[in-house]
């Protein structure tokens, strides 16, 4: 058997009803400046931390690599 709407009620389920938005990320208040907030100071460019230690290097280059016979190689 199958079923067969027979109102515009059961048509209207049927086709389904208004669609959610598309989610978009959140936007970012502008900093607006008045003479009420003049003194309060600016809030940071980057909130990341500053990291600690020696600076990241990059690896050696390819001269660096040790054929695949020698069995002295560092790694």
């Amino acid at each position: 058997m199958y079923a067969v709407p027979n109102t515009c009620h059961d048509l209207a389920h049927a086709s389904g009803g208004p669609k959610d938005p598309p989610s978009a990320p959140p936007a970012i208040p502008p900093i607006i400046i008045t003479p009420f907030n003049r003194d309060t100071p600016a809030p940071n460019g980057d909130p990341r931390p500053i990291p600690v230690g020696p600076p990241i290097m990059p690896p050696p280059g390819p001269s660096w690599r040790c054929p695949r016979i020698v069995d002295d190689c560092p790694a």
